[in-house]
């Protein structure tokens, strides 16, 4: 029993495996997803040395009523971990299967990456009691709040653990050992923010065709370049002299050691210093990092990248920062909504046996921009089993509108080989409105995107608002056109909850972002060797697994070092490296110097 549980299978904090790979299970509300990270050896291993294989997320009922009534409907328990078990050994033949086929897709002159045991196991015949893999089980939604609050709920969250343990031990003949940690939804966003940040800057998102394709884009950049790197020129207004250009662009760089990066800011100018003025100018800046895909995603995910919109079935949320390069910390700030893409019908705006129909979606959308105001609405109250021929049971004030504090959270940003930090705070109720920069939209997001056909690419906020609204339009029309009762239900459902989504998206893009801002929605990223999603989970396995953001390490099983509260982050040799950083100049005139000397012994060596 290690110190930092709390019972049996509870973990304090999320956590990563000590083995090369680890996999997780997200146990939400409304859905389940499997997610399985590794952890390719050497330190020239493509893809930043990871590969990733994400399950097809799953709806459920969830355990919540269950677990609130004591437990007693055995049954109704062991159907869902019998649902969770059977999810599970479909997910995991499905990702050994995946792992087979991409090995035997590699080049016949291409040595395949190595793989850690625990890997080589997966694929041999080996005694079951030799394989004892571990499932780390993350809880999330309002599963989470309901456990964390209860402790006779989180008594029979133990159990339900326990007895899941037992039948995937018994269904897959695997040795399997559960644990479980909780994530409220201000970790939840807080993970994800990590992960979206790694994958910005690993992931080919074809920037330079992007911006050759679209001038607006291009001088929407050049703009924030401006603002950012040259305004605040000390001696020349609209140049940067060398030692100034190092200070502002040496955070770009990934390199390890402070050293490295103030180097590759050095190189980075001597390459933009086109005229050799030694000065650089914002044409001579944009002219190199056009041709640089990997220094433009870092000016974007560093400078550019403010914030994410992302929604579910029960929730829609807004996280945003102001990327400002002079403070030491960033301020997050965390905007939920217990409003998703399911809630018109148990709410009562869309009729459960009907097709959507113009004044419905109104209702919803006027529902969704109140709260977004910060405005408790008044809404029906509708019986469990909702009918249309039904009278309304009354109205009850519904506070739907939520954000989240919690002082001093402090993050490692795994995604920069410089260590910054992020405090999640709260505004008013009411959410922000008029942000610039560019936003990341996942989840539900993503789909009410693809719907419109504008996903995975760089697409300006009034023309993602025209396309939701033609794909909104055509989804009624689609409902107008059907004979009442023709649609079994799940069609209905399908119907309803795409309406809800689009309508979902539409209304968040157009009350909160300025008409300068830039979206691009994405649910897989894809990296030399794998695909990732931009999930919680992901961002565990990088703060626990990655100290640079660029070469992956091996831990222990232990907790992650999430900065979630000040005194973890006390004495930390990793903060204390990044303070040395106010005598960059020094350090830089040294590595200099050791640079030159290397240089010198070379050329001896090569003269003798």
């Amino acid at each position: 029993m290690r110190a930092w549980r709390h019972s049996c299978r509870k973990l304090i904090q999320p956590a990563v495996c000590e083995e090369a790979e680890t996999h997780y299970l997200d146990l939400g509300s409304g859905e389940i997803g499997y997610y399985l990270y590794r952890i390719l050896e050497g330190p020239d291993s493509p893809g930043g040395g990871m590969e990733c294989s994400a399950g097809a997320k799953e709806e459920w009922s969830g355990i919540s009523d269950l677990l609130k009534a004591g437990g007693k409907d055995v049954g109704r328990l062991r159907e869902q971990r019998a649902q969770i078990t059977s999810y599970l050994l479909r997910e995991m033949e499905q990702a050994a299967a995946r792992e087979v086929s991409a090995a035997s897709d590699l080049s016949p002159h291409k040595d395949p990456p190595k793989l850690s045991k625990s890997t080589i196991r997966g694929t041999q015949t080996l005694p079951l009691a030799q394989e004892k893999p571990t499932l780390l089980i993350g809880i999330t939604g309002d599963l989470a709040v309901t456990v964390a609050k209860d402790e006779e709920v989180a008594a029979l969250m133990e159990e339900f653990v326990l007895q899941l343990e037992e039948d995937l031990r018994s269904a897959s003949g695997k040795q399997w050992e559960l644990h479980y940690f909780l994530l409220p939804k201000q970790s939840e966003a807080f993970y994800e923010r990590i992960a979206v940040c790694w994958l910005i800057e690993n992931s080919d998102l074809k920037l330079t065709d992007t911006f050759a394709k679209e001038p607006k884009l291009y001088e929407y950049i050049r703009q924030q370049m401006t603002s950012w790197a040259l305004l605040s020129g000390k001696k020349n207004i609209g140049e940067l002299e060398q030692d100034e250009f190092i200070e502002k662009l040496m955070p770009l760089s990934r390199q390890p050691t402070f050293e490295r990066r103030a180097w590759e800011a050095l190189e980075w100018f001597r390459l933009m210093d086109e005229d050799k003025s030694g000065t650089v100018t914002i044409s001579e800046m944009l002219n190199y990092m056009l041709g640089n895909e990997e220094l433009l995603r870092a000016v974007i995910r560093h400078r550019l990248f403010v914030g994410t919109l992302a929604g579910g079935t029960s929730s829609v949320q807004l996280t945003v920062v102001d990327p400002n390069p002079e403070a030491d910390d960033e301020e997050v700030e965390l905007h939920m909504a217990h409003m998703g893409n399911r809630s018109p019908v148990p709410l009562g705006v869309f009729p459960q046996d009907q097709w959507v129909t113009r004044p419905a979606l109104i209702q919803w959308e006027s529902m969704l921009v109140g709260t977004f105001d910060g405005e408790s609405l008044l809404v029906p109250q509708v019986p469990k089993t909702p009918s249309s021929s039904r009278p309304l049971a009354g109205i009850r004030r519904f506070d739907v509108g939520e954000a989240f504090r919690r002082p001093q959270l402090r993050k490692q940003d795994t995604a920069s080989s410089s260590a910054s930090h992020s405090i999640f705070t709260r505004s008013s109720g009411e959410w922000p409105s008029g942000l610039r920069g560019i936003f990341i939209c996942i989840s539900s997001m993503f789909y009410a995107a693809k719907e419109c056909g504008i996903h995975e690419r760089l697409i300006r906020k009034q023309h993602a608002l025209s396309a939701l609204s033609s794909a909104i339009e055509d989804a009624l029309k689609e409902g107008s056109d059907q004979p009442p009762g023709s649609a079994d239900p799940k069609t209905l459902q399908f119907h309803q909850q795409k309406v809800a989504n689009l309508s979902m998206a539409h209304s968040m893009v157009s009350r909160v972002l300025h008409d300068d801002a830039w979206l691009y929605f994405r649910r897989t990223w894809q990296t030399p060797t794998s695909s990732f999603v931009a999930t919680w989970s992901l961002g565990v396995f990088l703060s626990g697994k990655r100290r640079d953001g660029k070469q992956a390490t091996t831990g222990s099983f232990t907790r992650v070092r999430s900065r979630l509260d000040k005194a973890s982050s006390s004495g930390d040799t990793w903060d204390a490296e990044q303070h040395k950083s106010g005598h960059w100049t020094r350090r830089l005139a040294a590595a200099v110097r050791f640079q030159r000397l290397g240089q010198r012994k070379g050329d001896i060596q090569h003269m003798d």
